[in-house]
């Protein structure tokens, strides 16, 4: 059986370091492919492989999370889009259910 295949993508690379660390530790059905500060890396991710699963910060440089989730979505991707955000704004999370966001986690995140 082969895995799902994971990418994060956060500014912070404290939080990717810890993401993978978590995937790792409590998900060994899943594998991280990549893990990215910026969303321009995701896409040019998804040029050369797919993305069962896509873990992204919503607030970046360049592209942030709604712009890859708005791009997977636009696509017809079939990867699942999970969305960290430490904003509690309740429009970040209208945006994110458009695109079909699986989950709209806050900071701090409790493992």
């Amino acid at each position: 059986m082969s895995k799902f295949k994971i990418v994060i993508c956060d500014d912070a690379s404290f939080i990717r370091t810890r993401l993978i660390k978590l995937v790792k530790t409590h998900f060994p059905d899943m594998l991280v492919t990549g893990s990215y500060p910026d969303g321009e890396d995701v896409l040019e991710h998804l040029k050369r492989d797919s993305i069962d699963i896509l873990i992204t910060d919503i607030c970046m440089e360049n592209i942030d999370g709604l712009e890859l989730a708005k791009h997977i979505y636009e696509k017809n991707l079939h990867t699942k889009v999970i969305i960290i955000t430490g904003y509690q704004d309740f429009e970040y999370a209208q945006k994110a259910l458009k695109y079909q966001t699986r989950a709209l986690i806050t900071k701090p995140i409790d493992t």
